[in-house]
C-alpha cells in the first residue's frame, strides 16, 4: 500500500535482481510472509490440539520448521532497511553502507530484548542479547566516526 499501487509490488517479483537492494526486499519479505503465516497457522492447531495423535505431532514439527525459516527471514528484513538507505546518494548514509545494516539489526534485537524484559521475562540470555546488541551498536557507532 505504500508504494500508491498494489500491483507495482507483485511487478517486484517478476524478476529476481540479486543486486538490487528492492528486488532483494520484496523477495525476503515475501518469503518472511510465506513462512510466518503457515508457521502460526500450524502452531495454533497444535496448541489447540486439532488433530490427533501422530498427525498433531507432524503438525508441530511443520510449526517449527516454518518458524525457523521465518527467523531466518526475519533477521535478513530486519536489516534490510540498512541496506535499502546505504543504497542512496546521501553521501552520510552511503559512507556507511557496510555499517548500517549491522546497526539496524542490532537495533532491532536489543528493542526486542528490552521489550521482552519489560514484560518481566527476567532470563540471563535475554540480558545477554540486550548487552551485546548495545556492545555492537556502541562499536559500529565508533567505526563510523571520521578520523
Amino acid at each position: 500500500m505504500d508504494l500508491g499501487r498494489p500491483h507495482l509490488f507483485l511487478n517486484m517479483l517478476r524478476v529476481f535482481k540479486h543486486r538490487s537492494a528492492m528486488s532483494m526486499g520484496a523477495w525476503i519479505l515475501s518469503a518472511f510472509g510465506a513462512c510466518a503465516v503457515p508457521g502460526l497457522i500450524a502452531l495454533e492447531l497444535h496448541a489447540h490440539q486439532i488433530f490427533p495423535g501422530t498427525l498433531d505431532q507432524l503438525v508441530r514439527v511443520a510449526a517449527a520448521i516454518f518458524i525457523c525459516a521465518a527467523a531466518i527471514f526475519g533477521t535478513l528484513l530486519a536489516t534490510y532497511t540498512g541496506v535499502l538507505i546505504g543504497a542512496t546518494a546521501i553521501p552520510a548514509w552511503f559512507l556507511h553502507r557496510t555499517l548500517l545494516p549491522i546497526h539496524f539489526g542490532t537495533a532491532g534485537l536489543g528493542s526486542a530484548a528490552a521489550l521482552l524484559e519489560l514484560l518481566g521475562h527476567r532470563i540471563a540470555a535475554l540480558n545477554f542479547l540486550g548487552f551485546y546488541a548495545a556492545a555492537v551498536e556502541t562499536g559500529a557507532f565508533d567505526l563510523a566516526q571520521p578520523r
